[in-house]
């Protein structure tokens, strides 16, 4: 029933994984009780659920529960425990109550450095996931410092053609973008999209994902040719992956209409956004917001 719960999730059928967790849950509290390590590993799961459908009310009742039961029964410090606070600490920063998420991220690293050291991947996660948290609540200098250790012991770790590697970069990137720093956040971005199609190819997800952002960061840079020249590429593999009607197409049409209006290409830019209503009205109707 596990393997099945996890099937659904890993689908995006959110209801059935929690329906099927709910019982997993129930199951193994009543066979063992709520702090056995197989009952927290199912809170944890379920609560992971709840976080991805934006039930986070639910997600941090259910993981405040889990981590009562862990510090009672292991310790503050034991390996479920920070496992909890680390959950915890996603569903505070999902909900913006951004200090308490940092004091728990920092927590959360601490703990993995003590177990793990400096050098283990587990310890290189939560420092990417402070720093995440960091950067929203604009401590950008304290954020870069992170990311560029993260950066600088995942290239080591792996190489720098790694996923973690160009996650990595990725995640640098829209910081020093954040921090103003825009020429090094567009050197960046342009090392990382040229590593992506090298090894993903350029219809690939994540490519498409660094082009777009890519042309953002050029846009912002005044670099309007270039821009449009990427928007238009990344428009063009969107549509034919997954159609004119896909919301991830629609985003490419929207993002290459900003960047023709801000390059006065209005006649073009008026185009694009007729198509885009014309989608809007076929798939909600006339009546719908998005299609006024």
């Amino acid at each position: 029933m596990s393997r099945l719960a996890h099937t659904f999730f890993k689908a995006g059928k959110l209801k059935l994984a929690e329906q099927f967790q709910q019982q997993v849950l129930k199951a193994l509290t009543e066979k063992f009780g709520n702090k056995h390590p197989q009952s927290l590993q199912a809170m944890f799961e379920l609560a992971l659920t709840f976080e991805k459908a934006d039930k986070l009310k639910k997600a941090e009742q259910l993981i405040q529960q889990a981590l009562k039961a862990s510090v009672e029964e292991f310790g503050s410090n034991h390996v479920i425990t920070v496992q909890a606070i680390s959950q915890l600490a996603n569903i505070l920063r999902k909900s913006r109550r951004l200090k308490k998420a940092e004091q728990f991220n920092q927590k959360v690293l601490e703990a993995w450095q003590e177990t793990f050291g400096s050098k283990h991947p587990i310890t290189f996660n939560a420092m990417s996931k402070l720093a995440a948290t960091l950067k929203m609540i604009n401590k950008i200098p304290e954020a870069e410092h992170l990311d560029q250790q993260v950066l600088n012991a995942f290239t080591e770790a792996f190489g720098c053609n790694h996923l973690e590697t160009l996650q990595a970069m990725l995640n640098l990137a829209e910081t020093l973008e954040k921090g103003g720093k825009l020429e090094e956040a567009e050197q960046l971005v342009q090392q990382l999209h040229k590593r992506c199609v090298n090894l993903l190819g350029s219809s690939h997800i994540g490519s498409i994902n660094v082009m777009s952002y890519f042309a953002f960061i050029l846009k912002k840079c005044g670099k309007l040719e270039e821009a449009e020249k990427l928007a238009q590429q990344v428009l063009d593999v969107q549509t034919e992956a997954f159609g004119s009607s896909d919301p991830s197409t629609i985003r490419a049409m929207s993002s290459l209409v900003a960047i023709l209006k801000k390059a006065k290409k209005l006649k073009e830019a008026k185009k694009l956004q007729q198509q885009i209503a014309t989608i809007y009205i076929k798939t909600f109707g006339r009546n719908h917001p998005k299609s006024k």
